[in-house]
């Protein structure tokens, strides 16, 4: 160890796998898609001005005022086969709406609900026995506000394998999913 900081770097570590052996990673996203309204965004941003609800102008701060006093339920879109979380904010001293990471222009958005039996849900994703036969369990990361979510269900942090961080995990910003990383035989 150095003792150096950077704030621009990164730290990658490279390593080989046996011949016949494949490096896979699996997503566990809680989050579940609701009936309701759809979103599209002008830009590509963190802070959300200009919107598209169900296919009309409209302003997605004066939507979101509905949830006063309540939690904002997140934004998901899928992109790339995948779903990507978008989790709100509304800073009302510039009556903006403020993002945990950017939404994509021109790209689908709906609300989502947390699934209500996320603590156990995640508990059997990350068992060791969970994983497909032929497939070793490596270590998962997981985001460190799914980590509350899962003590507010009543999961003692002990129980909870693997590495939490605040931060991006597989083009993830703090959006309470869990990534799994084994090796599989070929």
């Amino acid at each position: 160890m150095t003792g150096e900081a950077f704030c621009d770097c990164a730290v990658v570590l490279h390593c080989a796998l046996r011949e016949g052996y494949d490096f896979c990673l699996d997503v566990y996203n809680p989050y579940e898609e609701v009936e309701g309204d759809s979103f599209q965004f002008s830009e590509t941003t963190f802070s959300i001005s200009d919107s598209r609800i169900n296919g009309a102008p409209g302003d997605f701060y004066d939507y979101l005022l509905r949830y006063a006093g309540r939690d904002i339920p997140p934004l998901q879109a899928r992109v790339w086969d995948a779903k990507f979380n978008v989790h709100v904010a509304v800073d009302s001293s510039v009556q903006r709406v403020v993002l945990t990471n950017p939404v994509i222009s021109g790209v689908d958005y709906r609300m989502v609900k947390c699934h209500e039996a996320i603590g156990q849900n995640c508990l059997r994703f990350l068992r060791r026995d969970s994983v497909p036969e032929g497939t070793e369990l490596v270590t998962s990361l997981s985001c460190l506000g799914l980590f509350g979510r899962m003590c507010q269900a009543g999961i003692p942090g002990e129980l909870i394998p693997g590495v939490f961080s605040f931060g991006e995990i597989a083009h993830y910003l703090h959006n309470e999913v869990v990534v799994r990383m084994r090796i599989a035989r070929s």
